[in-house]
């Protein structure tokens, strides 16, 4: 996103790890869609990459769990 010049939002509490802020990278999202005039946002989230380096195969299925329930289905 950055080498493509996009803006980035900061997100309070988005760390990366398995208990990232995912519910307010979704509002986020919505926001830029909805109030702010964005066409197209994309959302990053690390968490499951992030497991899998850890070598949790548990919380790498948990993270996406956690992105279908607090991301994807508030966003859609």
């Amino acid at each position: 996103a950055v080498g493509a010049e996009m803006d980035n939002i900061t997100v309070e509490g988005a760390n990366g790890g398995l208990h990232t802020n995912y519910g307010g990278k979704a509002e986020a999202a919505v926001k830029a869609l909805t109030e702010d005039g964005y066409d197209f946002v994309y959302v990053h989230i690390e968490a499951p990459d992030e497991m899998g380096h850890q070598g949790s195969t548990d919380d790498k299925i948990k993270a996406i769990e956690l992105i279908d329930d607090l991301v994807i289905g508030p966003v859609a």
